[in-house]
């Protein structure tokens, strides 16, 4: 708690002394890189992974992501193969 309560009052006043010269998004910025360095640097000795009923959550969006990667890979090869071939393709805009 005390390192907690330590993190905190470190990101008060450095906020404080920060936000005459940032953008408050830039202040959001480094707060989330900071965060995500330490918390990398905890990771080897807190991680256990997670249990494997944990990950079935996530295959939906796994799918999700990969249909939507070769979507859109499928598309640019589709406009440069009709480009090349002097094809009209219907396009939304």
């Amino acid at each position: 708690a005390l390192t907690a309560a330590s993190g905190f009052a470190v990101y008060q006043v450095l906020t404080r002394a920060l936000s005459p010269t940032e953008r408050p998004l830039t202040l959001l910025y480094y707060t989330a890189l900071v965060g995500t360095l330490g918390m990398t640097l905890a990771l080897p000795w807190h991680w256990a992974g997670p249990p494997p009923d944990a990950r079935a959550p996530f295959a939906p969006s796994a799918r999700a992501a990969i249909a939507a990667w070769a979507a859109g890979k499928t598309r640019r090869q589709l406009d440069a193969l009709a480009e090349k071939h002097d094809i009209p393709l219907l396009t939304l805009k």
